[in-house]
């Protein structure tokens, strides 16, 4: 997406070694411990690379230094010209169609009394290692308190993930969504073909852009 927007930006068919560079580096970044959507988890990524991960740190694209209006723009353009992504005034239908059961089977499992046992377990935890719980309904996890360093932040994530962890607490709360997620597949697979469909073509387009760009 990057290659292409920056084309269009410059009106040019070659890139620069900055945008190649770029390209690489966004392909290189591990997942975004913020994206987890039952807490923090997994103690040695934390550990590594905080608790908002890597991407957090990371500098922004070059193609994302110009004029905003003009980089929507292109964005658009190349939208419609590719299929990479939805156009920005329109909704994106085979996105849509994997994040509305994602969102709706989780909203479920959040009203589930195993998931409620587990939540109080790691409530339980979580109070035991000296820190206070959000509510459910704020997405639970350890409350970080204003005016705690960076270090202090770390430390409390850290013991969060621990409690995590230690009780495979996002495998069995992803688990029981996985169950309503199955019921909501059952009932939409025609939609769910098609996004599969639109997301492959977009892969295929994408690593056709890459390895034209030299950056594959």
């Amino acid at each position: 997406m990057s290659i292409e927007i920056a084309r269009c930006l410059t009106q040019a068919t070659s890139v620069s070694e900055a945008v190649i560079a770029d390209a690489r580096r966004s392909l290189e970044i591990p997942p975004v411990v913020a994206h987890w959507l039952f807490g923090r988890w997994d103690v040695a990524y934390i550990a590594r690379h905080g608790p908002w991960g890597a991407e957090a740190s990371s500098p922004p694209l070059q193609w994302m230094d110009g004029d905003s209006t003009e980089l929507l723009g292109c964005r658009d353009q190349v939208a419609v010209a590719t299929g990479l992504v939805a156009p920005t005034n329109n909704s994106d239908t085979a996105q849509g169609a994997v994040g509305v059961p994602w969102m709706e089977s989780v909203d479920s499992a959040r009203l589930d009394y195993r998931f409620m046992d587990l939540a109080a377990q790691l409530k339980q935890c979580i109070n035991s290692a000296g820190y206070s719980v959000n509510a459910s309904a704020d997405g639970g996890g350890v409350v970080i308190e204003s005016g705690w360093t960076d270090e202090q932040q770390q430390r409390a994530f850290l013991a969060e993930a621990q409690c995590s962890d230690d009780m495979a607490y996002v495998q069995q709360v992803g688990d029981i969504a996985a169950e309503y997620r199955l019921r909501y597949i059952g009932q939409h697979q025609a939609e769910l073909i098609e996004a599969k469909r639109v997301a492959d073509a977009r892969v295929a387009k994408a690593t056709e852009v890459l390895r034209g760009a030299g950056v594959l």
